[in-house]
């Protein structure tokens, strides 16, 4: 649906994101899902792409 190199920006910046927000949430119990970061990740790389 994208292009590899946008497919793998947006895996760079989702685990970006992932990492941060779990270091900064301190509680390790709770999981999330990768999807919402992932989207996120994808947001990021297309807003990018469009400036």
């Amino acid at each position: 649906m994208f292009p590899i190199q946008v497919a793998i920006a947006s895996i760079l910046f989702a685990s970006l994101i992932a990492l941060t927000h779990f270091y900064l949430n301190h509680q390790r119990s709770n999981r999330l899902p990768f999807i919402p970061y992932l989207f996120s990740g994808l947001v990021i790389v297309q807003l990018y792409a469009f400036i």
